[in-house]
């Protein structure tokens, strides 16, 4: 069976082009793959639900993703 990595390989030496496909963890026939990639996504969703969580735990009140990032003034 091939995989993406090796499709990818083999257009790489073909045309020099390089390129990733998104997989989806539902459509991975591979059981262990398809553990990995909701492993990864489960993390990834923790990850950035994270710092929203700790800054209403510290009291900056509820952050949206629509907020802009605010940054600190720069020590001058």
């Amino acid at each position: 069976m091939a995989t993406p990595w090796a499709a990818a390989g083999a257009a790489e030496q073909e045309g020099g082009e390089r390129f990733a496909q998104q997989v989806s963890a539902e459509r991975e026939p591979d059981p262990f793959r398809r553990g990995m990639l909701r492993i990864a996504r489960a993390t990834g969703t923790a990850e950035k639900a994270w710092p929203a969580e700790v800054l209403e735990e510290l009291g900056a009140g509820p952050v949206s993703r629509a907020d802009p990032p605010r940054r600190r003034a720069s020590p001058r």
